[in-house]
């Protein structure tokens, strides 16, 4: 959560943020986020800020997220794992 006596607002569509992300990006990064990691903001009356402070935890978070991602099956083993699932459905009848 920003702490707006502490950290250094600015607005959210004129935030510097690596890459330059367009305002649709800016915006989807403030209310869904990216694998799990949202952008924090605060509402002054009606315009958006961020924070340096927030930018910096975003790209952090986003970066740790990324790094824990969980390995792909080999075909091998997702095919096994399909066959074991449809006996366990024909053992239960379904």
């Amino acid at each position: 959560m920003i702490d707006i006596q502490h950290e250094t607002l600015v607005p959210l569509n004129a935030a510097k943020i690596p890459g330059n992300p367009s305002s649709v990006t800016r915006w989807r990064w403030k209310l869904k986020g990216v694998r799990g990691c949202q952008l924090e903001t605060a509402t002054v009356g009606n315009r958006v800020f961020t924070s340096i402070e927030a930018i910096g935890r975003f790209i952090d978070g986003c970066s740790a997220s990324h790094s824990r991602q969980v390995p792909l099956r080999s075909p091998a083993k997702r095919e096994a794992a399909i066959r074991r699932a449809e006996a366990e459905l024909t053992k239960a009848g379904i």
